[in-house]
């Protein structure tokens, strides 16, 4: 399977997702997260057990960012390492937290902040691409008692 370096990380894994056959998926998956670490990392970020957002529950209000409207296919790629500022790994307040995670939504595509605020909530937008299949399909992501506990 073919990715389009230009498109942003929505588009990429929305393509691994439409993937009908299960096992084509599964590689599809696999050589799309080879490819690109920073997929990968967030892929992590939204299945990985030890990995908490610490970020309120109520969603930020959509009148607090506004997505691009310029095209920025590499806003995600840019911001995924800011992502460990919202999690309980870090010693910072709450609105610093906030803050963050405002200006990462405002430099993002629509689908890409779609895609966020998914792995926020510890999944990702599509059924196709859920824990289940995500840690089976790349095990090496995640610790062992992940694995033990989807096999169960």
């Amino acid at each position: 399977m073919e990715f389009n370096r230009y498109h942003n990380v929505a588009k990429q894994l929305k393509q691994v997702a439409d993937v009908e056959d299960k096992d084509a998926r599964r590689e599809a998956l696999r050589q799309l997260l080879r490819e690109n670490n920073q997929v990968a990392i967030l892929v992590q970020y939204a299945y990985h057990p030890a990995i908490v957002f610490d970020l309120p529950d109520t969603p930020i209000p959509d009148s607090e960012w506004t997505p691009s409207k310029v095209p920025n296919h590499n806003g995600l790629y840019r911001e995924i390492r800011s992502l460990q500022y919202l999690t309980t790994r870090t010693e910072l307040k709450q609105l610093r937290r906030m803050q963050i995670y405002a200006q990462i939504l405002n430099i993002l595509e629509p689908e890409d902040v779609i895609l966020l605020k998914a792995v926020v909530q510890k999944k990702l937008p599509w059924k196709t691409l859920n824990n289940l299949f995500v840690t089976r399909a790349v095990p090496e992501l995640f610790p062992q008692e992940t694995q033990a506990a989807t096999d169960k």
